[in-house]
């Protein structure tokens, strides 16, 4: 007969044994409220379920599906004309800021001075083409 050797202690129940226990509990839960739903709905009908869809049942052959009013004209006139947009109100300075002094068109224009000549970057070779060739674009047929 074999001997058992005693390995230490137990390992305790942590955080996660409880949360086990809560989804467990939460599951038995769920599964009695739906036991008393289904119970509250009574039985399933006796018979097959039969339901009518145009087009997909078989018999007797009809016209499509068609709207009542497809072939009705739309009125396009307006009974009433809508008013005339009032004008916009003239913009009002906030409290201690003053009216703007000079007119947007006359602002002062700044303008950015660019290098004309780009230098390369770590002993790169300037390119005069495109560093690949370009398929020009064919629509799928």
């Amino acid at each position: 007969m074999a001997k058992t050797v005693n390995a230490g202690l137990k390992p305790r129940n942590d955080a996660y044994t409880g949360l086990l226990a809560i989804s467990f509990l939460a599951l038995v839960a769920g599964a009695v409220l739906m036991a008393l739903d289904a119970k509250e709905l009574g039985e399933l009908p006796k018979g097959k379920l039969a339901i009518d869809v145009p087009g997909v049942n078989p018999g007797k052959a009809g016209d499509g599906l068609r709207r009542p009013d497809a072939g009705a004209k739309i009125d396009t006139t307006d009974p009433v004309p809508a008013p005339p947009m009032p004008k916009p109100a003239e913009p009002v300075p906030a409290p201690g800021m003053s009216k703007r002094e000079v007119e947007p068109g006359k602002l002062p224009v700044f303008r950015v001075v660019a290098p004309s000549v780009v230098v390369p970057v770590k002993n790169e070779e300037p390119v005069e083409g495109p560093p690949l060739t370009v398929k020009p674009f064919v629509p799928p047929t």
